[in-house]
């Protein structure tokens, strides 16, 4: 699980942020590359990863932000996912996610066939992953494949910190 570190994590590039997604999917092709920018917003920053897949009329799309310089924008992102009840009906699918370092939750409006997951990671990044004609066990495939591991955590900013003090 992450934590909340008191020392400075180190900030993503633009171009890093691509090891925290998956590479590719299966049976799906990239389409229109990786697109990566740093933002700036006054005196936020915050960078952005986005990634799309395609197989047919099926389109998946990942947005990933790394909110570290910009907490109040990733407490904004995290607000409304705090609020409201899991709903499952023959319509629409709601319900919570909880995983070892984020919370979410996961959405599918059967008649349009339209999935979204959107997660909260380690308290700094903000991952939606949303699907086109794709239902919601197809972009929870897709979530598994997403390398948490990868992510920051408290563990690591330590090691960083031990390293240089010695």
């Amino acid at each position: 699980m992450c934590l909340v570190a008191s020392a400075k994590p180190k900030e993503f590039k633009a171009m890093e942020m691509e090891i925290l997604l998956p590479d590719r999917i299966e049976g799906f092709r990239a389409r229109d590359g990786v697109v990566n920018r740093r933002l700036k917003i006054g005196t936020l920053s915050y960078t952005l990863c986005e990634r799309k897949y395609a197989k047919g009329k099926q389109i998946i799309k990942l947005l990933l932000f790394d909110f570290l310089n910009a907490d109040i924008m990733y407490s904004q992102a995290m607000h409304n996912l705090h609020e409201g009840e899991a709903i499952e009906s023959d319509s629409l699918v709601l319900r919570p996610i909880i995983l070892d370092n984020s919370l979410g939750w996961e959405s599918y409006r059967r008649q349009s066939g339209q999935s979204q997951i959107v997660l909260g990671i380690c308290h700094r990044f903000f991952l939606s992953m949303t699907g086109d004609k794709v239902d919601l066990a197809m972009l929870q495939s897709v979530l598994n494949l997403v390398p948490l591991e990868k992510y920051p955590n408290l563990e690591s900013i330590h090691s960083e910190q031990s390293r240089k003090s010695n």
